[in-house]
């Protein structure tokens, strides 16, 4: 059995971090889904999801007692490093954009934390200061600085 720990983890628990609830490692995890949100809240585009709508997904995978993964887990998990109980998933957003900070509708970060998940944002950091993105539930990874306002030509 690999380590289901690295080094960082066992680094908390010895600061007195609160551990993770236990998961099921009977059954491993041979993929792992990546849900991939973009904006949360009635914002009037296709990419919108309700944030009612929302959290009903994060109460179904705590409910059925799913790890939602950081990234580095995934990737120790991808590289073959770690094993991850069969109800695994990851859980993305792209941009930082309506209902993701606490200046846009603040829908991600109470529900993430209010249900204790993992979620990775990839953040456009020209539109976006990533001090309004601060949770302990939330790792913050680049999207690009400006990729959006490039033009091709």
């Amino acid at each position: 059995m690999k380590n289901n720990y690295n080094t960082n983890t066992f680094l908390d628990i010895l600061n007195g971090k609160k551990l993770r609830k236990e998961y099921d490692y009977s059954k491993l995890s041979t993929y792992i889904p990546v849900l991939n949100y973009h904006f949360l809240g009635d914002c009037g585009e296709v990419i919108c999801l309700n944030e009612n709508k929302f959290e009903q997904h994060l109460k179904y995978l705590k409910d059925n007692n799913y790890q939602t993964l950081t990234l580095n887990e995934y990737i120790d998990w991808k590289n073959g490093n770690l094993d991850l109980p069969e109800k695994s998933v990851l859980i993305t957003f792209d941009d930082g954009a309506a209902g993701t900070s606490k200046i846009n509708g603040n829908y991600l970060i109470p529900l993430i934390e209010k249900y204790d998940v993992n979620a990775t944002l990839f953040l456009i950091t020209s539109f976006w200061d990533i001090k309004d993105y601060i949770s302990p539930n939330l790792e913050i990874e680049s999207h690009t600085h400006n990729l959006h306002n490039r033009v091709y030509g």
